[in-house]
């Protein structure tokens, strides 16, 4: 059953042609850069970092999304935004490489990501959560791939721990106090 969801997962993946890498057929992660689509004076970059966890016991799929946004300057300096107001659900370009040599720009819509997941999920009966950070106590190490037709080079990325979404607790009730308004100055005034 998981791996069926995985495979589901990456074949959208695939589709999109969006890069991942599976880890452990557990995790699946995509760290990688577009450029955004939207109307503006500067050209930005989104770098879209993506964590599916499968929680096999639990029959659970937990998914992280993160956008960050850069601009490039015109002498092409790269700089942070400082107030992001990013949008996990936008439509961005990316540059692809054919297997024969061909380069070509593709727009991704990103919103069909996190759907996709969760229809997944749901469609083999698991449940869907979104993780809202990543807990970054355990490091994992992993080699990237060696590409094809060129000579091998190794990267390291240090992949953090997903972590469980838990019920908020109900906030306490305030303490009933009486209005202070004319009718309280009223009922004083008859008391005594």
């Amino acid at each position: 059953m998981k791996q069926q969801l995985i495979d589901d997962i990456c074949a959208k993946l695939n589709e999109l042609k969006i890069p991942f890498r599976i880890k452990d057929n557990t995790y699946i992660y995509v760290n990688t850069e577009f450029f955004d689509v939207g109307y503006g004076t500067q050209p930005k970059m989104v770098l879209y970092d993506l964590t599916v966890l499968l929680d096999e016991p639990n029959t659970s799929v937990f998914m992280y999304v993160k956008t960050a946004e850069k601009y490039i300057s015109p002498d092409g300096a790269i700089g942070e935004y400082t107030n992001q107001s990013s949008s996990l659900f936008r439509t961005v370009k990316s540059v692809c490489s054919e297997p024969d040599g061909k380069v070509s720009v593709i727009t991704i819509d990103l919103g069909q990501v996190p759907n996709t997941v969760k229809d997944t999920a749901f469609k083999y009966g698991w449940k869907f959560r979104t993780a809202l950070n990543l807990n970054k106590r355990g490091k994992k190490t992993e080699t990237a791939a060696v590409k094809p037709d060129t000579d091998s080079w190794e990267t390291e990325i240090d992949y953090p721990e997903t972590v469980a979404l838990t019920e908020p607790e109900p906030a306490p009730e305030p303490a009933k106090t009486e209005k202070k308004g004319f009718g309280s100055k009223l009922k004083k005034i008859f008391r005594r």
